[in-house]
């Protein structure tokens, strides 16, 4: 795991806005979301609005829904979505809950109040995943697993996965991103995501460029 973001934040360009994606990793070592966070504290400086990732349920959504998403979510993921390093939750895979890293939150990355969720709904993904590959049907072995217990139901194929986790939420970030009225933007958003943003932001007419116009600056 990398110490710092430094190497992997890109600027595209167009005539009307510029946009600089700081691709994160979701757990990782202090000095890395340090590095994060001096990164959005000096664009902050230089007028950047930010665009954060965070998936969350539409206000109002009542319990019994709640819970229905829950437990359709980790049909798909295998594991009930919570903080990575949530002690409580033995469903996160082993191998991430008992690594020696720390969880990226929005204090260690310098997130804060007005700061903009561009990332999609749970009752909408789940909405669009359904529309592409049907109802996920819920059996008795995913209503009888408790959400933080360790999930042994048969979870589903790993094709339709990645839709719900890359393909719906960057198709969103994109149209969020290009009909934005803000013309500088700093994206904080999953490492895995670059990819496929920045390219489609390219075929539409943006263009990847250095990043010394916007050196990090100490407090």
């Amino acid at each position: 795991m990398k110490n710092s973001v430094d190497n992997k934040v890109s600027v595209l360009e167009n005539q009307d806005k510029t946009v600089v994606f700081i691709p994160v990793w979701h757990i990782g070592k202090v000095s890395y979301y340090e590095s994060v966070k001096k990164h959005i504290d000096s664009l902050r400086k230089e007028n950047f609005v930010v665009f954060f990732e965070s998936v969350n349920y539409k206000p109002k959504t009542n319990k019994a829904t709640l819970d229905t998403l829950n437990r359709k979510m980790r049909r798909i993921l295998g594991y009930h979505l919570s903080s990575y390093k949530d002690d409580n939750n033995s469903s996160i895979p082993d191998y991430i809950k008992n690594s020696n890293y720390i969880s990226q939150t929005a204090k260690n990355t310098g997130l804060k109040a007005g700061d903009i969720n561009a990332d999609m709904y749970i009752n909408d993904l789940i909405k669009e995943y359904e529309k592409k590959y049907g109802t996920i049907l819920l059996n008795n072995c995913d209503y009888q697993t408790g959400l933080l217990e360790k999930y042994n139901c048969q979870a589903i194929q790993s094709h339709s996965r990645y839709a719900l986790l890359q393909t719906f939420r960057n198709r969103y970030l994109i149209k969020k991103i290009l009909h934005a009225k803000q013309n500088k933007i700093v994206v904080l958003y999953g490492n895995k995501h670059w990819e496929v943003v920045s390219k489609n932001l390219e075929k539409r007419g943006f263009t990847i460029t250095k990043l010394k116009n916007y050196i990090v600056r100490e407090n």
